[in-house]
């Protein structure tokens, strides 16, 4: 308070009413606990902060204040009421009238009209938060281009815009992308591991349910961001308030899917993702069952992002539910993230004005305290789905690409047998050569040691030759018995050489 004269300031407080004044500034708040009447608490100026510190004593000593947080919550001065029509300035408020906070009957799906025009409201009142605001946003024609698939809605019932919707989603569906993430899925593995920051938080939060109040709380810049928004008190019926809370999943969805696939950090592309994923915001839909916002989610994860694989969706799902059972801190938190990635992506913030804005502001109402969240979370668990569900033939296109992989499987097998086949018979046509190769050299190796015996077998018989004819004439001792023997000696030499050679063919062959 940088302007404020500190001489001038006056604070009152007695039960749930705490007032302070000091011009020019002025704050009234509705305390969640009671506190002691005091028309002179303990007060002290921060000079270097320029803020004020009050003492409060409670009525009951120890009390847990809760929420105290929540800004909006406590703000109990002039308010601005939608009441799902034109606004209504409420300028004094009592307390005596509580918010209905009976359980939220989320479960039990509802029949839409079948009237043509029963959802057509008189005033033209019919998107946004709440079915709370007018059209008037498309007559900025380039903006609500970018922003809304939907074209000229307030011409069109909700059955006919969501018959359109599915039509539109059908048409964009490409089996081609989906097949190829669904078998190239080494990516989509990596971010099913990711754990985002919720699953971390629900696990603490799970083994220790007191610590929920430690572990969740708001940022400096997030609590300077809800003082920023406006004051307003809704006045929804259950009709209503079922449409939102559905909403509030969808959006959720969205916000999920960016998280996960970007593993936590914001891209350029994100506030596109979130707009587009969101039926909500990209279609102005409005949801009349938890299965069938279900049903929505999925199907455009599987048509309009980079990753769209099944098994991806269905984790995201469950990680909405453990954002909801977080509670609606945790739940304010995500939808402030939203808003600045919005307010960043012209002419998105188009999308705060209508839904998100609201959505922050409700969810710090009675209503939506975290114990009436744990009905929508249930409802959420008790979807399951199955690829036949989504409307976009899965099953079949599935099993005609798994026939066609076998096909292809089997063609590269019998293609590979062949290869293999005449590999097999070329090293077996070589194997052959090469024994031929050795068998030929070996043969000409043992014919060439034949021959050089046979030519020292036939020097030594023409020394033997010489050797008895030198002695046959030097010796005449010798008598004609003898020069017979030796005679015969001879013949059976040379019958020896003649087998021997013919032995050492017979082997070479």
């Amino acid at each position: 308070m940088p302007y404020a004269k500190i001489s001038e300031y006056n604070v009152q407080c007695e039960d749930y009413e705490f007032v302070f004044s000091c011009t020019p500034y002025y704050l009234r708040l509705c305390l969640p606990g009671k506190v002691q009447y005091c028309d002179s608490p303990k007060c002290a100026y921060d000079l270097d902060k320029k803020t004020f510190v009050m003492e409060v004593p409670k009525a009951v000593r120890g009390e847990e204040f809760k929420d105290l947080d929540l800004i909006n919550l406590m703000l109990r001065s002039k308010k601005t009421t939608s009441v799902g029509g034109p606004k209504i300035e409420v300028l004094e408020s009592t307390d005596d009238v509580e918010e209905n906070d009976e359980e939220l009957d989320i479960i039990i799906d509802q029949v839409p009209s079948e009237d043509k025009f029963g959802d057509l409201n008189i005033s033209g009142q019919q998107c946004g938060f709440a079915n709370s605001y007018t059209h008037s946003v498309f007559k900025l024609k380039e903006e609500a281009y970018e922003i809304f698939d939907v074209t000229e809605p307030e011409t069109k019932t909700r059955k006919i815009r969501t018959e359109e919707r599915i039509r539109h989603e059908k048409k964009t569906f490409n089996e081609d992308h989906y097949i190829a993430d669904l078998y190239e899925d080494e990516e989509i593995k990596h971010l099913l591991k990711f754990i985002p920051k919720w699953v971390s938080l629900f696990d603490e939060v799970q083994k220790n349910p007191s610590k929920r109040h430690k572990v969740i709380h708001f940022t400096p810049e997030e609590k300077s961001r809800l003082m920023d928004l406006p004051n307003k008190k809704y006045l929804l019926d259950k009709n209503q308030e079922r449409v939102v809370f559905l909403g509030l999943i969808d959006i959720l969805f969205a916000y999920a899917y960016n998280n996960r696939t970007t593993e936590g950090e914001n891209t350029v592309e994100s506030a596109w993702t979130i707009n587009k994923l969101s039926s909500t915001l990209s279609w102005l839909e409005t949801f009349s069952s938890v299965s069938e916002v279900a049903i929505s989610c999925i199907r455009r994860s599987l048509i309009f992002p980079l990753y769209r694989h099944f098994e991806l969706s269905a984790t995201i799902l469950e990680d909405v539910r453990k954002i909801i059972l977080l509670g609606r801190k945790y739940v304010i938190k995500c939808l402030l993230e939203i808003h600045e990635m919005f307010n960043l992506s012209d002419p998105r913030y188009i999308l705060n004005e209508l839904f998100i804005v609201d959505y922050i502001l409700w969810m710090q109402t009675k209503r939506c305290s975290s114990k009436n969240l744990v009905p929508l979370a249930t409802a959420l668990e008790k979807i399951l789905l199955t690829k036949g569900d989504i409307g976009l033939n899965l099953v079949d296109i599935e099993t005609i690409a798994q026939i066609a992989w076998m096909s292809s499987d089997s063609m590269l097998e019998n293609t590979s047998n062949r290869t293999e086949r005449k590999s097999s018979m070329s090293d077996l046509s070589n194997d052959m050569k090469k024994m031929t190769l050795e068998s030929n050299s070996k043969e000409a190796g043992n014919t060439s040691a034949a021959t050089e015996s046979n030519s020292n077998k036939e020097c030594c018989g023409s020394s033997s030759s010489g050797s008895s004819s030198s002695s046959y004439e030097t010796d005449s001792s010798v008598d004609s018995d003898d020069s017979i023997d030796e005679t015969d000696s001879d013949d059976d030499s040379n019958t020896s050489d003649s087998d021997s050679h013919w032995l050492i063919r017979e082997a070479s062959v």
